[in-house]
């Protein structure tokens, strides 16, 4: 299920698996949506069974409303990345001074694989290491986790700290 990528913990397989490769998208809205992070770096945990389900190419874009239909901007792209080491975390940092509400991640190419699979996802706050996700969600309610190439919405998480969601193109 989707939601696992923003769980907290990097444990076997737990985390977010795609049907296809082609391009992909997560999104993360802080505090379901009514309020705004400065982020100034975020990890990714790469698949634990195969290095090449990784992600390769990639943007981290961010709104304040949420559309991704223009007004996002883009803080970060990663290019031609590889994970020698199955279950293998990465951090990036960017240079960002504004708060966003929407921050999303568009994987579009991974390792070689059928399709992409991410352990775990973290946004970081300025100067700091700590997490905005120390805490696990815990209102998922179970329905619509699985993603489908067939729908818009595939899943999505709603819990204290915000609300993921999960679509593909």
């Amino acid at each position: 299920p989707g939601w696992q990528a923003y769980d907290g913990l990097l444990v076997g397989n737990n985390g977010w698996a795609t049907n296809t490769a082609g391009t992909h998208y997560t999104q993360y809205a802080f505090n379901n949506g009514l309020s705004a992070q400065v982020i100034t770096s975020y990890s990714i945990a790469s698949a634990t069974n195969q290095a090449a389900r990784a992600p390769r190419d990639w943007t981290l874009q961010a709104s304040n409303t949420g559309a991704f239909s223009g007004e996002q901007v883009t803080l970060d792209t990663q290019a031609g990345i590889t994970w020698p080491t199955i279950g293998t975390t990465k951090t990036y940092s960017f240079e960002n001074t504004t708060a966003y509400v929407y921050y999303r991640i568009a994987l579009t190419a991974n390792n070689g694989a059928a399709f992409y699979q991410i352990v775990e996802v973290e946004f970081l706050k300025e100067n700091t290491s700590k997490s905005f996700f120390n805490v696990p969600l815990t209102k998922f309610d179970g329905t619509n986790d699985y993603l489908n190439r067939s729908s818009a919405l595939t899943g999505s998480a709603n819990g204290k700290l915000g609300t993921v969601s999960f679509w593909i193109n």
